[in-house]
């Protein structure tokens, strides 16, 4: 008996009886396509040739290469630090007044107490 018999075997002998019949099954539907030539051989079509799958890939030659793009610079305020901006999220551009993070926590719990007893 061929080893690759032997190791379908052993495999067989593993599975649930349910799968076995499964197995049984797709064995039996392999030989059908077989009879019938239905079965092509596999193909590679969706490969070039052997450069397409080779790995690692060919590195780009310097035709290939984007050019670096400039990145512009922001203006640094005179203490070094950046003011936070909330255009992103639709907020006010500069916030009326300066909050520290716990003052803003505060104020925000306040407004949800404020709406809570508004509802």
């Amino acid at each position: 008996m061929s080893s690759v018999l032997a190791t379908l075997q052993e495999k067989a002998r593993q599975l649930p009886p349910q799968k076995q019949a499964e197995l049984i099954d797709f064995a039996e539907f392999l030989l059908s396509k077989e009879q019938q030539g239905v079965l092509p051989e596999p193909t590679f079509d969706w490969v070039d040739g052997p450069d397409d799958c080779s790995w690692p890939p060919p590195a780009p030659g310097p035709d290939e290469l984007e050019a670096p793009q400039e990145i512009p610079a922001e203006p640094q305020p005179q203490n070094g630090l950046r003011n936070l901006t909330f255009d992103w999220a639709d907020g006010p551009e500069d916030p009326p007044e300066p909050y520290s993070s716990v003052e803003l926590q505060h104020l925000a719990s306040q407004w949800r107490v404020k709406d809570a007893l508004i509802d």
